[in-house]
């Protein structure tokens, strides 16, 4: 019985060998993928340093710097988009109202020559149409 138990051990201490091996590997990977890591990060200041050159950035920044002024410059252009989101959909609203009362007028018109539309019904669907109109509110038109 000795002998057959040998074998035994013999293979669960070498798989016990090789996962210490394995564990040793990693440990002995982990600096060079740390240093992989740093590479990149220092690579991709690099790319914002040059970025950032045509603006404000002096000859040698330090990374917490670059990193500050890469945040300031990117905030700018957000709120630069947001100013312009804001224009467009004031410039959108004020057609909207402008072709609103253009199509009043023009029901004004209509109801005021046809002599099938009773005076009654013309003012109440003009009325309406006042009442609805887009009015501007402070920042933009009131929502039909």
């Amino acid at each position: 019985m000795a002998p057959s138990q040998a074998p035994g051990r013999d293979r669960a201490g070498r798989e016990e060998e090789e996962g210490w091996e394995a564990l040793g590997g990693r440990k002995a990977r982990k600096p060079l993928v740390e240093k992989k890591r740093r590479a990149r990060i220092n690579e991709s200041l690099q790319e914002l340093r040059l970025l950032l050159a045509g603006t404000e950035v002096q000859a040698k920044l330090e990374n917490a710097e670059v990193l500050e002024l890469t945040v300031r410059r990117v905030q700018g252009a957000l709120r630069g988009r947001a100013r312009e989101r804001e224009q467009l959909q004031a410039e959108a609203s004020e057609r909207f109202a402008a072709g609103y009362i253009r199509c009043m007028h023009e029901v004004h018109t209509f109801v005021s020559t046809c002599q099938a539309i009773d005076a009654t019904v013309s003012a109440e669907l003009l009325n309406h149409l006042l009442e609805s109109m887009p009015l501007r509110d402070g920042s933009g038109f009131r929502e039909l």
